[in-house]
Order: structure tokens, then C-alpha cells, then sequence
């Protein structure tokens, strides 16, 4: 389910940080709820300055694509109201970041493609575009319906995520817990 939908979400994050030591966390979101996802947000952020906060939102390609995929209409439109909502608070808080997270697909590979570049032209202060692939796919035998083999379109949209987001005068902070085995 959509984890901003609970109203004690703070709450509970805060529970974990008092009790386990928390120092990172990171909620996945569909974006839907724009203006109950930037009030937690800078309700949590405010609360809790040392604890890292990330929203990933989960995206799975440009327009009609996600909402075929997500079998939402209008979920796209929806996440980018709410990448545009939390750009300020994504500027105003040291302690939140933002990303995207994409599930690579059997029919999606060029519409993730698309959606880099319009997340990367539209919203500079998106941190990380993760890619991960469908639950299920045999990768070594995961040529499907002719199509090129999906294992190249996999590497080449991590190639181009971390071209994107991981480059030295991006490394802030932020985004400095970018395992070491990454490399371009």
C-alpha cells in the first residue's frame, strides 16, 4: 500500500530512530498523495535534522507507459505534480532526498529512457534514478518476442543513470553513501 496514506507515519519513523538508532530512511511512494507526502515530509525533516530521509518515487517510464504499467490513469501526471511539490522541501532540508525508482520491464525500456531525460531536464534537485528489474525474469534466457536482449537494455539504463546522477559535482552530502562499486 501507499505508505503516506498512514497518518502516524512520522511517528512511527521517529519510533525508529528513537529506538533502533535509526539514521536512514527511505519510503517508496506512487506520488499520488502530492500534498500529504510534502506535509510528512517536512513535518519528519523538521523533527528529526540528523536522520536522512528519502522518498522514492516509483516510476515506470514516461506518460501513458506508467499508467499502463502502474494500471493507474493519470499516475504520472500525479508523481510529477509531486517531484514539482517537493522540489522546494528536496532545497530547504539537508536531511531529504529524492529519487526515482524504475522497474525494467518486458514493454518499458525506452519509456524509462524518456523519463530520465525528462526528470533530469525538469527537476534538477532529483538525486538517484534507480533501475530494477521485473520480478521473475530469467536474465541469462530474457530475450522476449524478438526484442533485443533485455540484459543490454538493463546495463545501458544503469550506464545511463550513473552518466546522470553520480558524477563528482554531484557528490554532495547528500549522496555520498554511493557504494564504491560503482564506476562508470
Amino acid at each position: 500500500g501507499e505508505p503516506f496514506l498512514r497518518k502516524e507515519l512520522v511517528q512511527i519513523f521517529r519510533a525508529f530512530r528513537r529506538y533502533a538508532g535509526v539514521e536512514v530512511v527511505d519510503v517508496p511512494t506512487n506520488g499520488w498523495y502530492q500534498d500529504k507526502i510534502a506535509a510528512k515530509v517536512e513535518e519528519f525533516c523538521s523533527a528529526e535534522p540528523d536522520v536522512q530521509l528519502t522518498v522514492s518515487l516509483s516510476i515506470e517510464g514516461f506518460g501513458d507507459v506508467n499508467d499502463e504499467v502502474r494500471q493507474m490513469p493519470g499516475a504520472f501526471e500525479k508523481a510529477m505534480g509531486t517531484l514539482a511539490h517537493l522540489q522546494p522541501l528536496r532545497q530547504r532540508f539537508d536531511n531529504f532526498r529524492l529519487k526515482i525508482g524504475s522497474v525494467l520491464t518486458r514493454v518499458n525500456a525506452a519509456a524509462i529512457d524518456r523519463l530520465m531525460d525528462h526528470v533530469h531536464q525538469n527537476f534538477p534537485h532529483v538525486d538517484e534514478h534507480t533501475i530494477e528489474i521485473e520480478r521473475g525474469v530469467d536474465l541469462p534466457r530474457a530475450d522476449f518476442e524478438g526484442k533485443q536482449d533485455f540484459t543490454v537494455d538493463y546495463a545501458r539504463l544503469v550506464r545511463k543513470a550513473l552518466s546522470l546522477y553520480y558524477t563528482p559535482e554531484r557528490r554532495t552530502r547528500k549522496n555520498e553513501g554511493i557504494p564504491s562499486f560503482i564506476s562508470r
